[in-house]
């Protein structure tokens, strides 16, 4: 299938939080209709993702921080070919960080 790529912008300076010993939890959450049969292949930044969680209409994906930069990223996915053609649509993309927690230094 074909490729699609796109930028998807962070203003978070991730590489600051984790040098203070902050880890959020990440997540890239997909608006996307994928017909069940198809083959959906997602990166960030060149990263594959592992196979998302998927609620009524969103598809989750688990990010490690180390996989983010403040600024510019990029967003790319395939999709393998579906029975009767249909095609895959992403309608909305964002990444979400939650659970600023603080570790103790040892």
């Amino acid at each position: 299938g074909a490729r699609v790529e796109f930028p998807l912008w962070i203003g978070d300076d991730l590489a600051a939080l984790l040098r203070a010993n902050i880890r959020p939890a990440c997540e890239l959450v997909l608006d996307a209709s994928v017909p069940a049969n198809a083959v959906l292949t997602v990166t960030v930044n060149g990263h594959a993702l592992r196979e998302p969680g998927v609620d009524k209409r969103a598809r989750r994906y688990p990010l490690q921080p180390e996989q983010l930069v403040c600024g510019e990223n990029r967003l790319a996915f395939s999709a393998g070919p579906a029975k009767g053609g249909a095609p895959v649509t992403l309608r909305d993309a964002a990444v979400r960080l939650s659970g600023f927690t603080a570790k103790a230094r040892e």
